[in-house]
Order: C-alpha cells, then structure tokens, then sequence
C-alpha cells in the first residue's frame, strides 16, 4: 500500500494564517517545546509550531498540557460562518 505524504503548509493545502492560538505564561517566564513565553500574550500560526500539520500539531499538544501556560484558539471576528438557526415550532 502506498504511504500517503506528509501534508505540509509550503503544499497549500492549508492556511497557517487561519489557524493561530494565543499563549501566556501568567505565572511569569516560561520556555516549552523549545519556545519561550512570558505574561505578555503571544499569538503563533500552526506554521510556528512546526513545518508539517503532524509537527504543529504535536507541539501544540505539548504546550496545552503545561498547567504553567494558557493556550487559547484566535478567531477573528467573522471568521466563522453563524449556523442558520431553526424556526420554534
């Protein structure tokens, strides 16, 4: 059976820029995965956490699972569509 490739931003297949997460330390410096964040937020794209998807995302596991960082998901507003709601019955 043939291996699939590895997906990989420089493909296009997807866009680094849509998917982006905010990252404190708020109890002071802190350095994971080989990056260092401090009580100032920083925003990083997958493509900063890595150079495949499978990369990123294992980083991005990594610094969820730190109890010394708060990683949280950037929307941007109108990023994402609103669901038609159904009529009450």
């Amino acid at each position: 059976m043939a291996k699939t490739p590895k997906k990989t931003f420089a493909q296009g297949e997807l866009d680094p820029m849509l998917m982006r997460v905010r990252i404190v330390a708020p109890q002071g410096a802190r350095r994971r995965a080989g990056i260092s964040f401090t009580s100032v937020p920083r925003e990083l794209t997958f493509a900063d956490l890595g150079d495949d998807v499978e990369a990123a995302q294992e980083t991005l596991k990594i610094l969820m699972a730190d109890p010394h960082l708060s990683v949280s998901p950037v929307i941007e507003e109108g990023s994402i569509e609103p669901k038609d709601e159904e009529p009450a019955a």
